[in-house]
């Protein structure tokens, strides 16, 4: 099985649905959705990981790319519904520190909807 990814894209933020397998081959397919969503005015990239069944190093630096660039720009990348086999292999690579993970879309609603709201002034 290969990657599939189904963009969801909204004023400053993106949600990617992944299914399938993130490897060697498919890990492209993953940069250039993430680029496009860097091109934007986003403030957050979700990855929705519900579908996807494995996960290889070369997509959790993929992954890591992403996180690296939206912290550039003061934004944040969230993983959300992410199985456990998969969040294995972050454990294992010891790739979660800086990643919000969320067991639900319902979770991480909350999360962005206080994330997004503008900041008072004093």
């Amino acid at each position: 099985m290969t990657l599939s990814i189904t963009a969801h894209l909204a004023d400053d933020s993106s949600r990617l649905e992944l299914t399938g397998r993130l490897d060697n081959a498919s890990a492209p397919l993953l940069a250039s959705h993430c680029q496009e969503a860097l091109t934007r005015d986003m403030r957050v990239l979700v990855i929705d990981m519900a579908g996807l069944n494995y996960i290889s190093s070369a997509g959790i630096r993929e992954i890591l790319i992403a996180t690296k660039a939206m912290k550039a720009r003061q934004g944040r990348v969230a993983l959300a519904r992410m199985q456990p086999h998969v969040q294995k292999v972050f454990e294992i690579l010891k790739a979660l520190p800086d990643l919000s993970v969320f067991a639900s879309l319902a979770e991480m609603d909350d999360y962005l909807s206080t994330f997004q709201q503008p900041t008072k002034n004093p």
